[in-house]
């Protein structure tokens, strides 16, 4: 067990982040440059939705095949760093293991849920319609 789980802190390892990015969700940020795996992952959403008036949506339920990018699990042994990630928000320095508000905040930042399917943003706008009433 490495010394940040011990302190209740998930680590780096197992981040889900995203390939394409450049930002701060980014798998070159917050793998800190130990790399990721890609992995497929099977996600059910709710689709072809219609609304019925008044005032009730039916959906079907889809199933989707989607690959999501998580950071490598550097072993314990290994203590080298590439050069071009020195001072990255969010990275451990060498000298010291601790983690930091900020690094927390991009952690969680990462393990935010993708933004809902246009068929499920229906569903939510038919909803709020209904309650209006």
């Amino acid at each position: 067990m490495s010394a940040a789980h011990s302190l209740g802190h998930p680590g780096i390892g197992g981040r889900e982040c995203n390939r394409t990015s450049r930002g701060a969700d980014s798998c070159d940020t917050l793998c800190c440059g130990r790399g990721y795996d890609t992995s497929p992952v099977l996600v059910t959403t709710r689709c072809r939705c219609r609304f019925h008036w008044c005032c009730r949506v039916e959906c079907q339920q889809c199933n989707e095949w989607r690959e999501i990018h998580t950071c490598k699990v550097r072993p314990p042994q290994q203590k080298v760093k590439p050069p071009n990630i020195q001072g990255r928000v969010g990275c451990p320095s060498e000298a010291s293991n601790s983690s930091t508000n900020v690094h927390e905040k991009i952690w969680q930042t990462s393990r935010q849920r993708l933004p809902p399917a246009p068929d499920e943003a229906l569903v939510i706008l038919a909803e709020r319609a209904t309650r209006a009433f």
